[in-house]
């Protein structure tokens, strides 16, 4: 039961769509609560995950949140062993908590389907009072705290994990590779994921992939990432404001993230409000009024060698694909402002010193 307010909801929990419109909607409080997923597809047993497993000796797979046991029947029929599972929900298996606790057998692999429950999202589903115990400083989703409990049992493990969890600044331990998985594994969620492949006796910083795809290390995207100075001044979500941002992926590959004067964002100004995430206004100085075009076309430039040179891995994944099978992104504020402010830094430079463009 739900308590929302003075109202309960027997199974159910209420949903905040949005406070302005004071919309709501019902939902499965239980599956809500366990923030699971059921992981009918094996694609995520691909050639890059197979090749990491098969380093190791072991005499069974264990799942710390089993479910019905669809991963574990893919891993068994890949790697034949005994399978173990522990669940909280499922009475097919021992029952257990293992995000307090995840007891293995001598010698196992782990492979699981952590559940996924952001603290803010337990909040707006109305659950927060069955979970709340779960967070704590640094651990705002509950498939953070699996992986933590994951890293301590000192075994090796394979994870599916949201994606988000690339730019989390979470720090696990061993995490050897990661795998981003473009093609959906689910069949009750568009929820962007990635294989976490974790080995305790690994030091080094991990490797990603896309699909079976080597883009990088760890390392070498995070040296790409911009951070904002806020030496130049500028207002996110201002009505006034003389630049516009879609700062999501269209479901339509012609409509990417892109920076444009206001007027060419086609979108109504009344709508911004202070908690606009994927469609904003930007102000800037008014020294910068009628440079809008040239900070947009710069900053768009900017933009684009960053998605290129990172694989698009330092934008945050956003509800499935787009129309040509490609991860939708976002971009976040504060690399929006970084990206802003290198672009007037840069016409700023290309004026005081008359030189041509520069290159990005």
């Amino acid at each position: 039961m739900a308590f929302i307010g003075h109202q309960s909801i027997i199974g159910q929990s209420v949903m905040t769509i949005s406070r302005e419109r004071g919309s709501i909607k019902f939902c499965d409080a239980q599956k809500v609560t366990s923030g699971r997923f059921h992981t009918k597809s094996a694609i995520w047993l691909n050639s890059v995950v197979r090749k990491f497993i098969a380093q190791f000796s072991f005499d069974c797979v264990l799942d710390p949140f089993a479910g019905d046991g669809d991963m574990l029947n893919a891993f068994a029929e890949a790697f034949p062993c005994q399978t173990a599972g522990l669940d909280l929900y499922n009475k097919k298996w021992e029952n257990n908590d293992s995000l307090v606790s995840v007891p293995v057998p001598n010698n196992a692999f782990i492979v699981t389907n952590p559940p996924y429950l952001a603290k803010y999202s337990a909040k707006r589903k109305g659950v927060e009072q069955r979970v709340s115990k779960y967070y704590s400083p640094g651990i705002e989703d509950l498939y953070q705290l699996a992986l933590v409990k994951l890293a301590q049992t000192q075994h090796p493990f394979v994870a599916i994990v949201p994606e988000t969890f690339i730019n989390s600044g979470v720090v696990i331990p061993g995490i050897e590779k990661i795998v981003v998985l473009i093609k959906n594994p689910f069949e009750d969620t568009e929820v962007p994921v990635c294989v976490v492949c974790a080995n305790p006796s690994f030091a080094g910083t991990a490797e990603i992939y896309i699909e079976e795809k080597f883009v990088g290390t760890w390392s070498d995207l995070n040296a790409l990432r911009l951070f904002p100075t806020k030496e130049i001044p500028m207002t996110f979500n201002a009505v006034e404001g003389q630049i516009g941002l879609r700062a999501v992926d269209l479901p339509s590959p012609e409509k990417p993230i892109a920076f444009m004067p206001a007027g060419d964002l086609s979108y109504d100004r009344s709508h911004i409000k202070s908690s606009s995430r994927l469609v904003t206004l930007i102000k800037i100085a008014d020294e910068f009024s009628g440079k809008e075009k040239e900070i947009c076309k710069t900053a768009n430039r900017i933009l684009a060698d960053l998605r290129e040179r990172s694989f698009d891995m330092i934008f945050s994944p956003f509800k499935g694909n787009t129309n040509g099978g490609t991860r939708r992104r976002r971009l976040d504020y504060a690399l929006a402002r970084a990206i802003l402010e290198k672009a007037i830094s840069a016409i700023q430079s290309k004026k005081h010193t008359h030189q041509p463009e520069l290159p990005f």
